[in-house]
């Protein structure tokens, strides 16, 4: 399956998953984020910064990678999941341990489901539902509760009362704050609420929250992405909902998209004009600026361009979503995008990868190919995974894969309302016939 990740600070590195199911990285060696030996350590790699991708050594068979500031994770097909970088061991990458069984959970066996990086901390889902956290506590980003301490070396498990009980399908990070998507469509935020970015009343909360239903019309959510200063969810029906702030420094940026330039902090989700046909089926954050990905593969873009971070030459900022790549992608389909601070990356269903913005010591001003189609894993769905879900929520096997395109929801997620189109440009495969499902 496709994974992208590019991590959220400066200076940046970029990892996503080759064609052979092997990690692959590039960008900034400095704390052996890169799943290398940094260049201050006996023995260490000379180059501090790679400008060309690299394979990640001593971890195979991977379907997951994300970033955080200066540290990487990785998760295999078999639901381990490896640390590189920062507090961890540098250059070498670390299995955790997800202690699932140790609390008893009925099915639940540690495995990991998919994992999300913020700017110092972590974030995990087992394929039993339940949430783990681990890194830096200092802003309530783990969820823990206010008796929890500064920081965590391994995993936590958070209660899932504080889900009301609800299995969690999908997680995501940021800088000091955490979202989790429930079975039933509700979002829970956690953390630091700067700039409006949780959706909440508090400015700090110390343990999952759920945001009201109604911020999203009622709709179920199926997606989320956090970004430094604002968030995006994405509704099973393909609707795009954005809060927090919409200004820096007195500066309008624009990132939410809603279309009234130099709006301040707008601190609960509200719905995005759609200016495409189709409902988004993927997004991602920066600093400032949102991309978001449709059903029928279209990339559209706003916010902050002051570094061509949109893809966009000639405009400082979008307040409003605008098409990127129409031309230089040739009419191959977006399938994956990720944002980083001043850049972002694209992955196309031909399995080639693009970037703009400011990246490898260069602007560039408009989308340029980093990879040759056939270099990034492939979008094939493995048959296995498929029929041991697909009994029982055919519909929500393929959510998992039109919306996190790496089998990172859960087994209870829901996609009612999903147009086929979209699970077949997403998937990139029509379901077979003999597991029962009809596109």
């Amino acid at each position: 399956m496709v994974k992208l990740a590019l991590s959220p600070s400066h200076p940046e590195h970029a990892l996503f998953v080759a064609a052979n199911d092997t990690a692959c990285a590039w960008g900034a060696n400095e704390s052996g984020q890169l799943g290398r030996t940094p260049p201050h350590m006996n023995g260490g790699d000379p180059d501090e910064i790679h400008d060309e991708p690299r394979a990640i050594h001593g971890v195979a068979n991977v379907k997951q990678v994300a970033a955080g500031s200066r540290f990487g994770a990785v998760v295999t097909h078999a639901g381990e999941l490896f640390m590189m970088g920062d507090s961890f061991a540098p250059g070498s990458p670390t299995v955790v341990q997800v202690p699932g069984t140790a609390f008893q959970v009925p099915g639940d066996t540690g495995e990991v489901q998919m994992v999300a990086c913020g700017e110092a901390h972590t974030v995990v889902l087992t394929r039993g539902g339940r949430v783990f956290t681990f890194g830096q506590n200092e802003d309530d980003e783990l969820g823990l509760g206010p008796a929890s301490e500064l920081s965590y070396s391994e995993p936590q498990c958070i209660p899932q009362a504080h889900f009301n009980g609800e299995d969690v399908v999908f997680v995501a990070a940021g800088p000091a704050k955490t979202m989790a998507v429930s079975a039933r469509g509700n979002v829970y935020a956690w953390g630091r609420d700067g700039e409006g970015t949780l959706g909440i009343d508090d400015t700090f909360a110390g343990t999952p929250q759920q945001i009201a239903r109604q911020h999203f019309d009622n709709e179920d959510v199926c997606f989320v992405a956090l970004g430094e200063n604002h968030s995006v969810a994405i509704s099973t029906t393909g609707s795009v909902f954005t809060w927090g702030c919409d200004a820096n420094g007195g500066r309008p940026h624009d990132q939410l998209g809603r279309g009234q330039l130099g709006m301040d902090n707008r601190n609960r989700p509200g719905r995005v004009p759609p200016p495409w046909q189709l409902g988004a089926a993927y997004a991602a954050c920066g600093d400032d600026h949102t991309l978001v990905v449709t059903a029928d593969g279209e990339l559209w873009a706003c916010g902050c361009n002051y570094d061509s971070e949109l893809g966009m030459g000639g405009i400082d900022v979008c307040s409003r979503f605008r098409r990127v790549g129409a031309a230089e992608f040739g009419g191959t389909p977006v399938v994956a995008v990720a944002a980083g601070k001043w850049r972002s990356s694209v992955l196309l269903a031909d399995c080639s990868l693009w970037i703009f913005g400011t990246c490898d010591g260069q602007v560039h001003a408009t989308p340029v190919r980093k990879m040759e189609p056939g270099s990034v894993a492939n979008m094939g769905v493995e048959q296995a995974y498929m029929q041991r879900v697909a009994e029982r929520h055919p519909r929500s096997v393929m959510l998992g894969v039109a919306m996190g395109l790496h089998r990172r929801a859960g087994q209870g997620s829901r996609v009612f309302g999903l147009n086929d189109n979209v699970l077949r440009m997403i998937a990139g495969f029509v379901a077979p016939a003999e597991f029962g499902l009809t596109l």
